[in-house]
């Protein structure tokens, strides 16, 4: 069964490369992931998913021969700024955030560029796992020029050293003072807006996360604008409201299928406030502390009914 099941998966990548069209790529990617879900009752009897994390591991594989297209504009803005005197004096916040921006941009796609041995251009770039070297140079370089910042790593479900992930799912980003007013600094958040791993057909499939970020964040018009404003600018005005959407984002990602399938919550929201998310940021709180664990991470175990349709809002 393992071997034919890998096989058929194997096709399905090769078919997916072979496709003419991002529109025939990725009716065969949803093939891939009913063809999955529908197999994945029998590895859970059998030995309790023995053996599927090979086809896990081949759904993945049929992702990435989806060219690196975005569900939304990708267009990262990399301003050219020359500051006169010290950075920590200037008065217009917007030229702050942007040099540090610009900086860290520059820095991070030089450094792609280095290891790819070939020049493209930020939007080009697929920046999974950039994140940690990212939010860490914008804390340097806000140290070295005395603007207050703070280095932040989310793990799934805001535990640290979560294993909900089996100890993937961190993002790194940082949240930087400029004149008394506070930030979301991001540069690397266009890596959760990929269009092969951003299908909404991709939920239920154990051993495979939930649709990526992205997925929830076009869902709402105010959390869609907010994506928009930091893939472009990197940064965006830390309140409230924007608190927020930005973590209904990753809280909704940590998220498994089987929250769907036993709530019949398809409203893809949260009920959780910015104070919460306060708390969850310092430690004081978690995500686990509201929600069954069996409900986020990896599934634990199959969807009772494979087919379900998880796009019916």
């Amino acid at each position: 069964m393992v071997d034919e099941n890998r096989w058929k998966m194997i096709k399905y990548r090769m078919a997916i490369y072979e496709a003419p069209t991002i529109e025939e790529k990725l009716k065969l990617l949803k093939e891939a992931y009913a063809f999955a879900k529908s197999i994945a009752p029998a590895y859970e009897e059998a030995a309790g998913f023995y053996g599927f994390s090979d086809i896990a591991q081949a759904i993945l594989e049929c992702e990435r021969a989806i060219p690196l297209n975005f569900i939304i504009d990708n267009k990262p803005k990399m301003a050219d700024i020359q500051i006169n005197g010290r950075l920590d004096q200037i008065k217009e916040n917007e030229v702050v955030l942007d040099k540090i921006v610009s900086e860290a941009r520059k820095y991070l796609l030089l450094s792609i560029n280095i290891f790819l041995a070939r020049k493209i251009t930020l939007e080009q770039c697929d920046l999974v796992n950039h994140c940690l070297n990212t939010s860490k140079y914008i804390l340097e370089y806000c140290q070295k020029n005395n603007i207050w910042c703070w280095f932040i790593k989310i793990e799934p479900g805001y535990i640290n050293h979560s294993r909900l992930y089996e100890g993937s799912g961190c993002h790194c980003f940082c949240i930087v003072e400029v004149n008394n007013k506070k930030y979301i600094v991001d540069c690397t958040y266009s890596q959760f807006f990929h269009l092969g791993n951003n299908l909404i057909e991709r939920m239920g499939i154990p051993k495979i996360p939930s649709p990526k970020v992205g997925a929830y964040m076009v869902m709402e018009e105010k959390r869609k604008k907010l994506a928009e404003k930091i893939l472009r600018d990197g940064y965006i005005e830390l309140n409230k409201e924007n608190l927020k959407n930005y973590l209904d984002g990753f809280t909704l990602f940590f998220r498994n299928d089987l929250y769907y399938e036993e709530t019949d919550d398809f409203s893809y929201t949260t009920l959780y406030t910015s104070e919460d998310y306060k708390n969850f940021l310092n430690g004081k709180d978690y995500q686990t502390a509201y929600e069954d664990v069996s409900r986020l991470g990896y599934m634990p175990r199959a969807l009772k009914k494979p087919q379900m349709d998880f796009s019916k809002r």
